[in-house]
């Protein structure tokens, strides 16, 4: 198994713009954090961004083979999580968390791309588990 880490930085990338437009909209209307049930200024600019860019990453990851997004999930997780395993070898601890994640049955392409789209910190759990494999 060979992580792609031109798709794996190509996610971070889209997934940082994502987060840097979605902080401009957070930031300059829901200042305290507080936000109502159903959002407010979605006819605003910096709203629009926020959705181009979150539409530009989950395009992207839809665009993908299943079995890259399987790779970026478990890829996520590592780097979130940091499973050890009793290994010190990264790309071992990678290849047991994905035959957890086998075993227990992948979900659909969609909800798989639906649980990296929720991960705000995705870029950097991304790169913490390319450092941990390695690349």
């Amino acid at each position: 198994m060979e992580l792609d880490s031109n798709v794996v930085n190509n996610v971070i990338t889209l997934a940082e713009q994502r987060y840097f437009a979605g902080n401009v909209f957070y930031s300059k209307y829901y200042p305290n954090g507080v936000m109502p049930p159903f959002p407010e200024h979605t006819d605003s600019v910096e709203y629009a961004a926020y959705q181009t860019a979150q539409n530009s990453l989950r395009n992207y990851l839809i665009s993908l083979d299943a079995e890259l997004v399987h790779e970026l999930k478990v890829l996520m997780y590592l780097g979130r999580d940091n499973q050890y395993y009793g290994e010190p070898d990264g790309m071992r601890r990678f290849q047991l968390l994905y035959e957890d994640f086998r075993a227990g049955g992948w979900d659909s392409k969609e909800i798989e791309v639906t649980v990296l789209m929720e991960k705000t910190p995705l870029p950097q759990y991304l790169r913490n588990g390319m450092a941990i494999i390695g690349q």
